[in-house]
């Protein structure tokens, strides 16, 4: 592989709505934190309310809850959390606004950080880079909650994390998110210098979707990726994986595989 040198990874002052490029991930946020209110007993349209300031550019200043227990996440939740979050891709960042939270209700600080060693399991054996644990160096991050502009009481909480990583002359990033109420990576993304895409693009979705569904661990869910003529048919780089049950498709979750980078989204 090769590429400029870049210049090392710093977390932006600022924060700015995703765009569809960043989508890695926000495809997973609208439905979390209705979640986190089933488990607790909590209202969602308090909640939503207690932490609602005044809009500025987006976003409010932070705000604090009380932590809570981790939940058990069923098949028909996590359909539900991945769908809601590819309607989220499709709408955009503009039908959202996010409001940074000083602490999580299901998970720490420390325990999103941890996840990045899920993230590498779901690139395992696929070709995909994802570097080692030890090589992602500055990893940092904060739980979001996710409010939609439209008005809704429906909310998502999310921890949105970065790392970078320097190989000799060339530099990585990665971003990737993490559900607070089950703990699960919900979106991946990693880019770096071009060549970072294997040859064999079918079997290197076929072994992603082996993962991700080891990963999710759905009871009665199958992960198909495309292949063959559908997945030649494919314009660009863009492809996705089938959620079946029952031989209906369910939900199809969008990949990412180009050059120089890979989404799961």
């Amino acid at each position: 592989m090769r590429g400029k040198k870049s210049e090392k990874h710093v977390k932006p002052k600022e924060k700015k709505p995703f765009k569809y490029g960043d989508s890695i991930l926000q495809g997973f946020l609208v439905l979390l934190l209705s979640l986190a209110a089933v488990a607790t007993g909590l209202s969602i349209p308090g909640l939503a309310a207690g932490v609602q300031n005044k809009r500025v550019d987006n976003y409010t200043s932070r705000k604090q809850l009380e932590p809570g227990a981790l939940s058990l996440t069923a098949d028909d939740t996590k359909l539900t959390k991945l769908s809601l979050a590819v309607e989220l891709m499709l709408n955009g960042d503009s039908e959202f606004r996010l409001v940074e939270l000083e602490n999580g209700r299901f998970l720490t600080h420390g325990e999103a950080k941890d996840r990045l060693r899920d993230v590498l399991e779901l690139a395992e054996g696929t070709g995909l880079y994802s570097g080692l644990t030890g090589d992602w160096q500055e990893l940092h991050g904060e739980p979001n909650l996710l409010i939609p502009a439209s008005g809704d009481t429906s909310t998502g909480l999310v921890w949105i994390m970065y790392a970078s990583c320097q190989m000799g002359d060339e530099v990585y990033s990665l971003r990737f998110l993490v559900d607070d109420t089950s703990g699960l990576v919900i979106a991946v993304e990693i880019k770096g210098p071009n060549g970072m895409m294997p040859e064999n693009r079918e079997e290197t979705l076929k072994r992603l979707a082996e993962n991700m569904s080891r990963y999710y661990a759905f009871s009665d869910v199958e992960l198909i990726p495309q292949s063959g003529d559908e997945l030649r048919q494919n314009d660009g780089d863009d492809c996705c994986i089938h959620f079946v049950r029952n031989g209906e498709t369910v939900l199809d979750v969008p990949v990412a595989l180009r050059d120089s980078s890979w989404e799961i989204k």
